[in-house]
């Protein structure tokens, strides 16, 4: 049986930055959310972190992760030897960084999602500060995309015990999920 890499939360093998992520997200996240596994909502004047919601609102147009590009199909074409389609024109707000999306423009003013950067996501993590973004698909530490490299400062938007309890409420879900499998050996 595979599972995910973080399907259970914080583990030793996590990274720091993976582990900051989980600290940031357990100190202001609502515990029956499960923070420390797919994060929380909440913004400051330092950083934003917003879960990966899969589309829970809809289209709403209200939730900048839940709305991809609407472009229209006239917009692709499809190319011979290629498989997909490609996009030859960039015209709706996610792709153009406008309208809802303008919120996550560059500090040196460039949308965030444009067509040198054709799929980046509104980010899950923003330190506002040093313009470090981050994504990960459904919970933090999964296929996790970041624009640079973190910086250092983001050490200090948490303390050792903040990231110790990360990790202990993470070994004690594994312990847990192992003995729910011993019910299922033969």
């Amino acid at each position: 049986m595979h599972f995910p890499e973080a399907h259970l939360g914080a583990n030793p093998g996590d990274g720091l930055l993976d582990l900051i992520v989980r600290a940031i997200s357990v100190k202001h996240g609502k515990s029956s959310n499960w923070p420390d596994k797919y994060g929380t909502n909440y913004e400051d004047d330092q950083i934003l972190i917003h879960q990966d919601c899969q589309g829970l609102h809809g289209d709403s147009g209200e939730c900048a992760w839940c709305i991809g590009c609407r472009c229209p199909e006239s917009n692709w074409v499809k190319k011979p030897g290629i498989e997909r389609a490609v996009k030859i024109k960039w015209t709706c707000p996610y792709c153009t960084g406008t309208g809802i999306f303008s919120r996550f423009a560059y500090s040196d003013g460039r949308p965030f999602h444009n067509e040198e950067r054709p799929f980046y996501n509104p980010p899950n993590f923003w330190h506002k500060p040093s313009d470090f973004r981050l994504t990960w698909y459904k919970y933090i530490g999964r296929d996790m995309n970041a624009n640079m490299e973190p910086p250092e400062t983001l050490r200090d938007l948490v303390t050792v015990a903040d990231i110790k309890a990360v990790l202990a409420k993470g070994e004690e879900a594994h312990r847990e999920f192992a003995k729910m499998l011993e019910q299922f050996k033969p």
